[in-house]
């Protein structure tokens, strides 16, 4: 009865469109649940920009403002004494290899009348002594900035961690950010094309309506003429 039912509203409406509504709404319950993912995304990307750069994880110090400041000048006179080394050195090097080459010991030993060269050599080389000290001195003098150095590196090592967490948080943010970006655009053409479909099925609800009612006219009209010819039989 029932296919004989159907195979009359087919041939008085025609074929039944194709049922797609349940496909449509497990989309769009997807989409919800995307929505409902990148929902805080989205508000911090519609929000003015003082808001979205207050959202993001700030690079606090673990110092306070004091500490911080005297760390700073401590790293400033460190390098400072690195710089003043540096050229230090290089007038002492320039120095003394200046007068390693002007210093002709050959000439000077050859022309010395004495037997006593140890003692001669021994004199001679005395007036490199000062330099070669100076030189010592900065050396040791490196070594133990070196130390500080190292200890001042030591002591940022927290600090340094902490910046480095709070950076791969930021980048994952702004990952997660450029991701929800990509789907909002997406959700843009889904609800696009879900205005369009829903349109689409209006039409063909409103289509259905008027073929229902015309057949509902027409059975009314064919169950009038059929009381009538029964009156007629009877009568």
């Amino acid at each position: 009865m029932h296919a004989c039912t159907d195979l009359m509203f087919c041939l008085v409406c025609g074929p039944r469109p194709l049922y797609t509504v349940p496909l449509q709404l497990k989309s769009n319950t997807e989409l919800k649940a995307m929505f409902d993912q990148h929902y805080p995304n989205l508000v911090l990307l519609t929000s003015p920009l003082g808001s979205l750069k207050a959202s993001l994880p700030k690079m606090t110090l673990l110092d306070t403002p004091a500490e911080e400041a005297s760390e700073s000048e401590r790293w400033q006179q460190l390098l400072e004494e690195v710089d003043k080394m540096t050229q230090q050195r290089q007038v002492l090097v320039a120095r003394f290899r200046q007068q390693m080459n002007s210093d002709d010991i050959t000439k000077n030993l050859v022309g010395h009348l004495g037997n006593d060269h140890e003692v001669f050599l021994e004199d001679h080389l005395r007036q490199f002594k000062e330099v070669a000290a100076i030189i010592r001195q900065n050396l040791t003098a490196q070594e133990n900035i070196l130390t500080a150095l190292t200890e001042a590196n030591a002591n940022k090592a927290s600090t340094r961690q902490t910046v480095q967490e709070i950076a791969q948080q930021q980048q994952a943010m702004f990952a997660s950010l450029v991701k929800s970006g990509g789907f909002l655009k997406l959700l843009q053409t889904k609800i696009q094309e879900g205005i369009v479909f829903y349109q689409k099925l209006q039409a063909s609800v409103s289509r259905l309506r008027k073929r229902s009612a015309e057949v509902c006219e027409a059975r009314r009209r064919e169950r009038q003429n059929m009381e009538r010819y029964s009156m007629s039989v009877l009568y």
